[in-house]
């Protein structure tokens, strides 16, 4: 990694970015390149420096909400005996950058027990939060099924204007990313705001970062920006055990995808026995391709589909991704509402209403 290390300015030199506020809007970058022009004294347009100051307090304000929240449910979380890891947000910021304001999060992420997600969600509403996804109220049945397909639900306190995802399983994909309770015991501690919250260590970050980016199709530069500060805080990461680990997870080609990305950018040295393994896996080439292609471009759905496909060689992932039942489920209930007695029924309409849905989409796409 290079001495000044400059992930966002790196970007730009990268990309030959001209409309540097439209595309660090677009990727989450507006503090983080603020902070890079002041620190290294680079000369760019004054306007543009202005703008980037004014995004970058309104960050440090909206950090500061999301953070006095944050410490407040976790010590709710602690008098009911909830266990939680927070991650992403505020806490990704201040391990990755040394402050709470260099990233620019949409909510706050929870990860707790599946077996405490009834209790967590009913605290929460208690304090003022709403359901916003699922966005249908779900029956019984209904709710048991989704807990079991689904990773997440969304809540929003409209008066604090804070979401919370609340997570129990960290993606929806059933063979990727499934650590167990490997992720709580190897979990570290970091102070914020004069607390301490618990969050996944660094390795575990690592691996976590590469998934869900890889995931997304890299399509927003501050994960990748993330994943390169992350990678230079340690001179070792033991790459021999941590593919292992990776490949234990199959997630392999996500870490791949991810270095091979952050030596294109940020000129970031591929360890040789990751290298072995891109030189053995055809797919992760690809997948570097498309991304690539993709960030200079133009997001492409197809695309981003077949990226998503390429990350697994397993055809229960595959067809997780496909389906992705958690949202579709979800569909089908508000657009069939059945009593609870006739809930065996959607086993009938779901196959049926999925497929009628992707042939129209089909058909949509080819007159278009």
């Amino acid at each position: 990694m290079p001495q000044a290390f400059r992930p966002s300015v790196q970007c730009l030199d990268y990309f030959k970015i001209k409309d540097i506020l439209h595309f660090t809007k677009h990727h989450s970058l507006n503090s983080r390149l603020y902070k890079e022009f002041q620190e290294n004294s680079l000369k760019h347009s004054s306007e543009a420096i202005a703008q980037l100051k004014h995004l970058h307090l309104k960050n440090t304000h909206k950090m500061l909400r999301f953070v006095t929240e944050l410490v407040r449910i976790s010590e709710l979380f602690k008098q009911h005996n909830i266990p939680m890891i927070t991650f992403k947000g505020p806490v990704l910021s201040m391990q990755l950058y040394g402050d709470i304001n260099s990233r620019e999060p949409r909510d706050l992420d929870i990860f707790i027990h599946k077996q405490n997600i009834d209790k967590a969600k009913l605290f929460l509403e208690q304090e003022g939060y709403c359901v916003k996804h699922p966005d249908t109220p779900l029956s019984p049945k209904q709710w048991l099924t989704y807990k079991s397909r689904a990773k997440d639900i969304s809540l929003y306190h409209p008066e604090k204007k804070v979401h919370i995802d609340l997570h129990w399983r960290w993606v929806h994909i059933p063979d990727m990313f499934n650590p167990g309770e490997a992720v709580w015991e190897a979990a570290t501690e970091i102070e914020i705001a004069n607390r301490k919250l618990k969050t996944l260590s660094p390795e575990y970050n690592l691996l976590y970062l590469c998934m869900h980016s890889s995931k997304h199709a890299w399509l927003e530069l501050h994960w990748m920006c993330d994943v390169a500060a992350l990678l230079q805080q340690k001179d070792d990461w033991g790459w021999p055990q941590l593919l292992e680990q990776a490949k234990h997870l199959h997630i392999e080609r996500c870490l791949a995808e991810a270095l091979c990305l952050c030596h294109e950018i940020f000129h970031y040295p591929i360890p040789s026995v990751i290298q072995t393994y891109i030189d053995q896996d055809r797919k992760v080439k690809w997948l570097v391709k498309i991304t690539l292609h993709m960030l200079q471009k133009k997001p492409n759905r197809g695309l981003i589909f077949l990226s998503e496909l390429l990350l697994t060689r397993s055809w229960r992932s595959r067809l997780a991704i496909t389906l992705h039942l958690d949202s579709s489920l979800v569909g089908t209930w508000k657009r069939y509402p059945l009593p609870e007695k006739l809930y065996s029924l959607y086993y009938l309409i779901f196959p049926v209403d999925f497929a009628y849905r992707t042939i129209r989409s089909i058909v949509q796409k080819i007159r278009a």
